[in-house]
């Protein structure tokens, strides 16, 4: 475990990133029309640094991306654009790293994260049993649990590979 919060992923190439638009940025649109939501330029905004970035974002490295078009971007507002995508589930928040990752529409709402605690990668195993059957565990003692996600801390290959 760090004993500081570690800094916002190194750029890596981009595995799993697409850009929201057309039919993507449609679905989300239709989405928050169909639960009461507005779809905001600044939840947009942050949704396509989320999106652009491929991989993990603490949230102040995100007001920075933000920032870059919008200059007087309130870090609140940014906060705000996040918790929104969190409880839609458009992004998840990894404790681990302190940092947000995009989560297309229609993922599967089970999955494992896989958080390298060297090099902050995180790889997602969908449908994972391990994290399923935790869940089911925990629901049956009564717990309610606040998302369907497991995440998992450790070293990934490449960081474990001699240098």
């Amino acid at each position: 475990m760090h004993s500081t919060p570690p800094p916002s992923p190194p750029a890596r190439p981009r595995v799993h990133a697409e850009t929201v638009a057309g039919d993507g940025l449609q679905t989300i649109r239709t989405l928050c029309e169909q639960r009461g939501f507005v779809f905001t330029a600044m939840r947009q905004r942050v949704l396509q640094v989320l999106v652009d970035a491929g991989s993990p974002m603490k949230a102040y490295a995100v007001l920075e991306e933000v920032r870059r078009t919008q200059p007087h971007a309130a870090p609140t507002s940014v906060y705000r654009a996040l918790d929104f995508l969190l409880g839609q589930g458009w992004a998840v928040r990894l404790n681990s790293i302190n940092a947000h990752l995009y989560v297309p529409p229609g993922s599967p709402a089970r999955c494992t994260y896989l958080v390298c605690e060297e090099c902050c990668s995180v790889q997602v195993v969908h449908g994972a049993e391990t994290g399923a059957n935790w869940i089911d565990q925990a629901r049956i003692t009564g717990f309610v649990p606040a998302s369907n996600s497991v995440e998992i801390s450790g070293r990934c290959a490449q960081c474990r590979m001699p240098t």
